[in-house]
């Protein structure tokens, strides 16, 4: 899971809608 962290923490704007 520690991907997932990664990938939020990179790209935010992404994560969010």
């Amino acid at each position: 899971m520690a991907r997932l962290t990664r990938d939020a923490k990179a790209s935010p704007k992404e994560m969010r809608p």
